[in-house]
């Protein structure tokens, strides 16, 4: 360690302040300009941190697409596939997607086996008149409030024993899901089971309207009158978004049992079509 005879003499401020005067007018010009230089980069880096990027904005949930115009009758419609919807970062507000008709094809091909016009309107006339729900609602109404206490030969004597045979997969996955659809409130009552999951299938009826919208295999006319009817049908079946999303959730959960419950990516989605501010269940009334 120094003594203290080694340490070096502090200079004092007036001295400093002697150097520093003698300092060249030009030298006094550049470090101001350089202190003037860091404070503005210090400023524009803090503005560019603060403003989303356009990453950012592309991937939230509920994007609203600049200087379109629509009414809220046509959002709220729009708003029945905000759980599929969403997980696309489709905007709330117009029935396009802003993804391209290569991108769209290759989907519907993919999880739907849709390539053709007529094969889009078949699925999605199947999706409003008919869907999973004619299968799921059986196995609702079939084993009730209390699952393992209903034996599958009551499903065979309800529906028969071919039709239930069909029945096995969405018998096992209700089963395997009563307790945390009752858990987490998506199956508060009886009322629950008798609305049914038509949810399920007019969500995906206009999200898959959307999709053929975008692969070019529908025109905008003919996308909305499924999107509209799809709407329609649901104001008329459930009575608030909360019945409409109890029975959505209901039918993920029949469909493919708890992967769907569990899966991080579905919760999230969940919760933000249901409680998010810029969820357009928030922004639109039901009816």
């Amino acid at each position: 360690m120094r003594s203290m005879s080694q340490l070096p003499t502090p200079v004092p401020f007036h001295a400093m302040f002697a150097t520093l005067a003698g300092f060249p007018w030009y030298g006094w010009t550049f470090a101001a300009s350089l202190i003037g230089i860091l404070y503005w980069a210090k400023l524009v880096s803090a503005r560019v941190e603060a403003r989303p990027s356009a990453e950012d904005l592309s991937n939230r949930a509920f994007p609203v697409e600049p200087g379109v115009r629509t009414n809220a009758a046509e959002v709220r419609d729009l708003a029945i596939g905000a759980p599929l919807s969403s997980t696309w970062s489709f905007p709330i507000n117009t029935i396009r997607t802003r993804a391209t008709p290569d991108e769209m094809r290759e989907i519907l091909l993919d999880a739907w086996g849709v390539s053709t016009p007529e094969a889009a309107r078949d699925t999605l006339r199947w999706l409003l008149d008919e869907g999973h729900r004619e299968a799921f609602d059986a196995v609702l109404h079939t084993a009730g409030e209390e699952p393992s206490q209903t034996p599958p030969r009551t499903l065979y004597a309800q529906v028969g024993p071919g039709a239930a045979a069909g029945l096995a997969e969405p018998w096992g996955h209700y089963l395997a899901t009563h307790g945390a659809l009752r858990s987490r409130g998506f199956l508060q009552s009886e009322a629950d089971l008798e609305r049914g999951t038509a949810a399920w299938d007019w969500s995906r009826t206009v999200t898959v309207a959307r999709f053929a919208l975008s692969a070019e295999l529908l025109d905008e006319a003919e996308a909305w009158t499924y999107v509209r009817e799809a709407g329609r049908r649901s104001r008329e079946t459930f009575g608030s978004w909360e019945e409409f999303l109890r029975s959505y959730v209901i039918g993920r959960a029949v469909w493919n049992g708890m992967a769907q419950l569990d899966d991080p990516g579905i919760t999230q989605m969940i919760e933000n079509v249901r409680s998010a501010p810029d969820s357009p269940w928030q922004m639109v009334a039901w009816s």
